[in-house]
């Protein structure tokens, strides 16, 4: 038995115990192994762990769930497409952690506004390697189904990366603690570069 089939079963195992696992080892999650690997985007300016097997959400796939022209611009979706990843490094806007509570407030009040019939949670600021991130969750209502969304935001080489975790709501207790592990392994890689 080689190293990742004992991983591959010390998952399982968790799993039956109530545990999932988490994204350095992989979570089974309801009979269905997810093994993460850490993915780089904007040319490199970031990394995060994300599932391997996610995809891009195909454009026009894209424009149906995010009709904005404001959408995401990167965008990591399952195969049903309703588990979502989605980063938006806004290059235009100059961010530093000092910004990050008023940020996500502001966010938060926006969404509040513009869609009065979803459900806020948890709303907080955290440190994660050497920066802030801020992050709310909220239920939001699909076309045919409750959705599950983690929006946050946090500097990223000086400017703002913003993006949303979504699942349907039914999963929202099983993907949440994923979520939350997927966007505290977000990296700034511009910092090495500054220590270099």
């Amino acid at each position: 038995m080689d190293y990742a089939d004992e991983k591959i079963i010390e998952a399982m195992n968790q799993y039956k115990t109530g545990e999932h696992g988490d994204i350095e080892t992989g979570i089974y999650l309801k009979e269905q192994l997810f093994q993460f690997e850490r993915q780089e985007f904007y040319d490199g300016k970031f990394s995060v762990m994300l599932p391997a097997d996610f995809k891009d959400m195909p454009l026009e796939a894209a424009k149906f769930k995010y009709p904005s022209e404001q959408r995401p611009k990167i965008i990591k979706t399952n195969e049903e497409g309703d588990i979502n990843f989605t980063f938006n490094l806004l290059e235009e806007v100059d961010f530093e952690t000092k910004f990050v509570k008023e940020a996500k407030d502001g966010l938060y009040n926006i969404i509040k506004r513009l869609q009065p019939a979803n459900v806020f949670y948890e709303s907080k600021e955290e440190e994660i390697a050497d920066t802030l991130v801020g992050w709310f969750e909220f239920k939001s209502h699909g076309l045919d189904c409750k959705i599950y969304q983690l929006m946050y935001c946090m500097p990223i080489g000086g400017k703002m990366l913003q993006g949303i975790f979504n699942c349907k709501y039914a999963d929202s207790k099983l993907w949440k603690p994923i979520f939350l592990q997927v966007m505290k392994s977000i990296q700034d890689n511009t910092k090495e570069e500054q220590d270099a």
